[in-house]
């Protein structure tokens, strides 16, 4: 049994390894994790995008409650890494699928190399429950791996990250450097105004000025008391303020300022999940492998020598099925038939040549 038990190990690490000596028309065995890693699982995250998440409306509203009752001028750190948070924790889902998959493959991979036990029923089915619950024992430590590798993410934001150094640096070019130009277009708006208003003042005579002090004056004089109460009460009756609403939304139309802020903080948080994302794609892979596979490999023959030599009999686990043992008994009627078939031929023969 114990060579039998040798077999199936040996099979199982070439299977994952690789060097099939069979050629095939599809992926199988480590070929197939392989796929799991790189082809799902890396290519999912590094395709996630957090642009349809950090719309101008959610990055506004979350700078506005991060500021609370004191507007700011400039971001807030606290917001960045907010919807930073809130990224890398799309991420624990795909990969908890990926060890998952893992899990499943594996199961194939131990169905598949079983075959090597097909004489031996009893063998072949104790096997297979000792490798699945093997892989039932790793797979919890494994999943708990990769939600610390998450967690781990969301819960130290590195602003120091090497990366991070130019995307504050672009965020703050978009920031100051649109408003710097904004004023700067404003500013020559302003002067091209005031030159406009300089002129017409010089265009006008003394007596334009004297006229237009004469109106303003009639007019006051005109006014009374009753005049100023009227127009006082007909302003307030204008301005009816109503309850407030249960659900407030921003208004729709953005300052420039408030434009290139979300900008900037969007830039910010896509570069440094775009970080995240290849740190998750590089690590869980390795945490799968480490915990599931190579585990698995490592002490699969060690636990099935252990519980199969204590829990059943060999007598029992090499025990073959009736019609094996029927076909076994017919084929060695038939090999000893034709061995003294073949006695009495070269007696024959023997006879014939004296």
């Amino acid at each position: 049994m114990l060579a039998l038990i040798k077999v199936f190990c040996d099979t199982l690490s070439h299977t994952i390894d690789g060097g099939a000596s069979d050629a095939s028309k599809e992926l199988l065995g480590g070929a197939r994790l392989d796929y799991i890693f790189h082809e799902c699982f890396s290519t999912y995250v590094n395709g996630i995008s957090a642009k349809n998440d950090l719309t101008d409306e959610y990055i506004r509203i979350n700078a506005r409650n991060m500021a609370g009752m004191h507007a700011s001028l400039f971001p807030s750190d606290h917001v960045f890494v907010a919807l930073a948070k809130q990224q890398i924790g799309r991420l624990e889902d795909p990969s908890l699928k990926c060890v998952q998959f893992t899990y499943e493959e594996l199961i194939k991979i131990v169905d598949a190399c079983s075959i090597k036990l097909e004489r031996f029923p009893k063998l072949k089915q104790a096997v297979v429950d000792i490798c699945r619950e093997a892989l039932n024992e790793f797979r919890a430590p494994t999943v708990e791996h990769v939600k610390t590798i998450i967690a781990a993410e969301r819960g130290f934001i590195n602003v120091k990250h090497p990366l991070m150094e130019d995307l504050v640096q672009r965020s703050f070019i978009k920031i100051f450097g649109g408003n710097a130009q904004e004023s700067k277009e404003e500013g020559g708006n302003e002067n091209d105004k005031d030159k406009g208003k300089a002129k017409v003042s010089k265009d006008k005579s003394g007596k334009g000025l004297i006229e237009s002090i004469k109106g303003k004056a009639k007019v006051s004089k005109d006014k009374g008391v009753k005049g100023l109460i009227e127009s006082a009460v007909s302003q307030g009756e204008k301005s009816n303020m109503g309850a407030v609403p249960s659900s407030i939304k921003l208004n729709e139309k953005m300052s420039t300022h408030e434009q290139y802020i979300n900008d900037a903080i969007r830039e910010m948080v896509e570069g440094y999940f775009a970080v995240v994302k290849s740190n998750v794609a590089d690590q869980v892979p390795k945490a799968i492998t480490l915990l599931m596979i190579t585990k698995l490999r490592e002490d699969v023959y060690a636990r099935l020598v252990r519980k199969l030599y204590s829990e059943r009999s060999v007598e029992e686990l090499l025990a073959e099925p009736p019609q094996i043992a029927q076909q076994r008994s017919a084929t060695t009627a038939m090999m000893t038939a034709l061995t003294k078939a073949r006695t009495a031929l070269d007696s024959v023969r023997e006879f014939a040549l004296i």
